[in-house]
């Protein structure tokens, strides 16, 4: 992403979400994003396995969410 993250949201990369699992709360929604949103459908997968069952993927990922102009940090 470039160092651009979506207001308060926890940077986790794909590589990294099996040692990280287990600090996500199962208790609320999850909204996934990725550059495109190609590679939230892998981590979808992953958090639903373990039981993580509010799971959103964003569509289009952070550059459809930059395309309509909403705000984001650098």
């Amino acid at each position: 992403m470039g160092g651009r993250t979506l207001h308060d949201a926890i940077h986790i990369t794909l590589g990294n979400l099996f040692e990280k699992i287990d600090s996500i709360p199962k208790d609320c929604p999850i909204v996934l994003q990725c550059r495109t949103g190609l590679g939230t459908a892998i981590a979808d997968s992953i958090l639903q396995k373990a039981g993580i069952k509010e799971v959103v993927n964003l569509k289009g990922g952070f550059l459809e969410w930059k395309k309509f102009g909403l705000p984001y940090e650098n």
